[in-house]
């Protein structure tokens, strides 16, 4: 179903919560907003997940707020994004899967909010802009640094 210019897919329902995912867009404005939760037809359903190339190529996009019920960014859920700028990871993220923000060659800044982000794919932050600056959470820098390196990213983007 579609919602304010976002395409989700049903992907759990449980009696306690129903789950979507975002699986594309017919999005035409700068800024990105993935909520927490979107209502439809008097249904409300959480969103925990990007789909794979959910907004890939999606040219008009300069900043993403990504919410903290997203646990996960799917492959190349934002690659090739030739005028995105800033991407703010939501708290609740736990894995950003490889060649997600590939090729975004203006990004500049990242900011990852959570504690939770255990995984980061290959290539997830390549041929990103050479000077970026990635901030984390404080008392997960090390952790973080060391999975976000691995992860292949250039030794001139900053970490802080």
């Amino acid at each position: 179903f579609c919602k304010r210019n976002l395409k989700y897919k049903e992907i759990s329902v449980t009696s306690a919560n129903e789950i979507v995912k975002v699986v594309g867009n017919r999005f035409k404005a700068k800024n990105l907003a993935v909520p927490k939760k979107v209502t439809y037809e008097g249904r409300t359903f959480l969103v925990t997940e990007i789909g794979k190339k959910a907004f890939y190529k999606a040219n008009t996009i300069t900043t993403v707020v990504i919410s903290k019920n997203v646990t996960t960014i799917g492959q190349k859920a934002f690659a090739g994004m030739k005028k995105l700028k800033s991407v703010t990871v939501g708290a609740g993220v736990k894995k950003i899967t490889k060649e997600a923000f590939q090729k975004d060659s203006k990004l500049k800044k990242v900011v990852i909010k959570g504690k939770k982000l255990s995984k980061v794919g290959k290539k997830a932050f390549a041929q990103i802009h050479p000077k970026a600056k990635i901030k984390v959470v404080k008392s997960k820098k090390k952790a973080l640094k060391k999975v976000l390196k691995a992860s292949g990213l250039k030794k001139t983007i900053q970490i802080y």
